[in-house]
C-alpha cells in the first residue's frame, strides 16, 4: 500500500480527508498550525493571558475550523482557520476580563503572518472576528480601523520598545533579544513589562 505523503496535499483536500475519518490528515493539519497558533497565543500571553491556556484555545479554535471549514466560501482554508484561532483567543481573554486589553489583537491580526501550502507567506491583515461573513469590503474597512489603532499602540513606544517588541513576537527569548541588541536580559524584560502597561492604557 503506498504511503500518503501529506505534505503533497493542499490544505482543503486535507481538510475534506480528516472529515472522512483520515486522522493522520487532522494529525497533520494540527501539527502544521501549532506554531503559528502557539505565535498568536504568545501575543496575548504578553498582555497578560496564561501562555498555555491560551495555546489550548488556539488549538481548539484550530480543531473547529477543521470541523466547520466551507470550501465554497471565498477564503482559503488558512484563512478561516486564522479567523476561528483569532477568535477563540480573543474570547479566552474576554471571558477572563481583559476586555481593556483590545487594542493588542489588531497588532496581533496585522502583524502575524503563516505560510501556506504553497510555501508563501500570508499577510493575517484580513483576520476578522465575523467568521460567518467575509467579503472583501468588510475586510478592507477592518483593515483600516485597526491601522488606526495600531499606529495609536505604537506611537506609545519607544524605538528601543518597538524593536524588543518585534523580536519578542517573533519566538525570540529574552536572552536572545539581549543579545542582539546588547541589552542585558534584565533591560529586555524591564521593556516588555513597560510594553505591557502602555497595551493596557
Amino acid at each position: 500500500m503506498e504511503k500518503k505523503d501529506y505534505k503533497e496535499y493542499s490544505d482543503e483536500l486535507l481538510v475534506r480527508m480528516a472529515r472522512d475519518g483520515d486522522e493522520k490528515a487532522e494529525d497533520f493539519l494540527l501539527k502544521k498550525y501549532k506554531d503559528f497558533v502557539r505565535s498568536k497565543a504568545r501575543a496575548y500571553f504578553l498582555v497578560g493571558g496564561d501562555s498555555d491556556d491560551l495555546i489550548q484555545e488556539g488549538m481548539i479554535g484550530l480543531y473547529n475550523a477543521i470541523g466547520h471549514y466551507d470550501e465554497s466560501m471565498a477564503s482559503s482554508f488558512m484563512t478561516y482557520a486564522a479567523i476561528c484561532i483569532n477568535n477563540k483567543l480573543i474570547s479566552a481573554v474576554s471571558a477572563d476580563g481583559r476586555q481593556k486589553n483590545a487594542p493588542l489583537n489588531g497588532y496581533v491580526s496585522i502583524y502575524s503572518s503563516i505560510t501556506d501550502e504553497t510555501g508563501e507567506e500570508a499577510s493575517l491583515s484580513d483576520v476578522l472576528p465575523d467568521t460567518e461573513n467575509i467579503n472583501p469590503e468588510a475586510i478592507i474597512l477592518n483593515e483600516e480601523q485597526e491601522k488606526l489603532t495600531i499606529n495609536r499602540l505604537l506611537g506609545k513606544l519607544s524605538a528601543l520598545e518597538k524593536e524588543i517588541l518585534s523580536y519578542y513576537m517573533e519566538g525570540m527569548s529574552y536572552s536572545e533579544i539581549a543579545k542582539l541588541i546588547g541589552k542585558t536580559e534584565k533591560s529586555v524584560d524591564n521593556a516588555i513589562q513597560r510594553i505591557r502597561l502602555k497595551m493596557r492604557k
